[in-house]
């Protein structure tokens, strides 16, 4: 690895959202000077959902976002760093991006045409779940209540739209998604197909309609069983992407390329890289394209564990060491005060390895239930592959697992 061309001797973070903006950020940047800053650390200000604080429900990596500025704002933001000398570390968010249909056109294509769409590989999606209602379908679990509930209710509306390939789409509240047709419905075939609340029967025809779609709609609750694309944690509206397909890493880069060829972005963070299929394939990748740019990562550091001596970066963001800071606030011989208090208050007196075991346990059993479904198929499949391994049965592979992830010492592995 390429040593930086630029080491910052201190960062001062910006969180630019509609209500801080580029223009903002600029305007401070005499005031960062005075204070001695070594670099402005910004959040990611890539397009976003609409509305979003933060930024990383990222919908377009190539565009600035319009509510922070856009271009305009950016190319002055960053003038204006360059004029004072500092430098500019930008936050990037490889691992997944907001699905929101209105301003993310690589997930409404998916919706579109499922896995026959040309970005079908970008996400982490598996087309073929072991629920076979699901083969070759998205699971959108997007409802507020039960599927047949909502579609008796009419919240599910079929309404022309000319901007549209097929002239209609799917309204459910503020969501608008594609809907694929034979053919544009007239308005007496639009009545029929949105039919009439409290009469069950009137809402067969557009029953068989969406039935026929590349998603499948459901209740948001079904996410934590039967998703089958890899999400942010648990949080549905944030899809994983394939960053290690080398298609995907040019396509989601190009902007970020330009920025650091440019020398207007002078180092990058990177946002939760253990969410990848290969961290250090994908810092690899990285290097290559930012040519010796500082690089860090986010990475929770667990116990005595160390960052990954294969992964191609300068260092972590500094969570360990902020723990380690917090220590010096922290009075050890408060110790058994502290665990007698905690379970006068709470009446639990386990230890923190047995509690961290059942936490453990109770997300995979609730929250990540989906996953851990997936990966016990997936164990089962290998495992059906050889004579002498067959006869695990798929509940005993998904009880191997649990116990194997529940007292797993670090937070992941990275098994290429």
């Amino acid at each position: 690895m390429q040593k930086p061309k630029l080491v910052p001797t201190s960062t001062y973070r910006l969180q630019v959202h509609g209500s801080f903006t580029l223009d903002d950020a600029r305007a401070i940047v005499p005031y960062l000077q005075r204070l001695g800053t070594g670099a402005a650390y910004t959040s990611p200000y890539f397009g976003a959902e609409p509305g979003s604080t933060h930024g990383y429900d990222v919908t377009n990596h190539n565009e600035i976002n319009p509510e922070v500025g856009g271009d305009a704002a950016y190319c002055a933001f960053t003038d204006a760093l360059r004029d004072a000398k500092l430098q500019h570390v930008v936050d990037f968010v490889p691992n997944h991006m907001g699905i929101s249909t209105a301003t993310n056109p690589w997930w409404r294509d998916v919706l579109a045409h499922g896995p026959q769409s040309r970005y079908a590989r970008f996400f982490d999606i598996d087309w073929n779940p072991f629920k076979s209602e699901l083969r070759r379908k998205l699971l959108l679990p997007i409802l507020g209540d039960q599927y047949g509930k909502v579609l008796e209710r009419g919240e599910l509306r079929v309404e022309l739209d000319p901007a549209e390939d097929s002239g209609v789409v799917l309204r459910y509240f503020d969501n608008r998604l594609p809907l694929t047709v034979p053919r544009t419905p007239d308005a007496q075939e639009l009545q029929r197909l949105n039919g009439v609340p409290g009469q069950a029967r009137s809402f067969d025809a557009l029953h068989e309609l969406l039935e026929t779609q590349a998603y499948r709609l459901a209740y948001w609750r079904t996410a934590a069983h039967e998703i089958n694309y890899r999400r942010f944690f648990d949080v549905n509206t944030l899809a994983g992407l394939r960053v290690e397909d080398p298609a995907v890493f040019d396509a989601i880069h190009q902007r970020l390329a330009q920025m650091l060829a440019e020398g207007r972005v002078t180092a990058v963070r990177i946002d939760h890289p253990d969410g990848l299929f290969d961290p250090a394939k994908y810092f690899e990748m990285l290097q290559a394209l930012a040519g010796g740019v500082w690089v860090v990562a986010e990475k929770i550091l667990s116990g005595h564990e160390r960052l990954p001596s294969r992964w191609s970066v300068h260092g972590t963001t500094g969570y360990n060491f902020l723990h380690q800071v917090n220590g010096l606030f922290v009075d050890p011989a408060s110790a058994r005060r502290m665990r007698r208090i905690y379970a006068k208050l709470t009446g639990r007196t386990e230890s923190f390895d047995d509690l961290l075991y059942e936490t453990k346990r109770l997300i995979m059993d609730t929250a990540m239930a989906s996953e851990l479904t997936v990966l016990a198929h997936m164990l089962n499949r290998i495992s059906e592959s050889n004579r002498r391994s067959r006869d695990f049965t798929l509940n005993s592979l998904r009880d191997a697992l649990v116990e194997v992830v529940a007292c797993f010492p670090i937070y992941r592995t990275y098994v290429r």
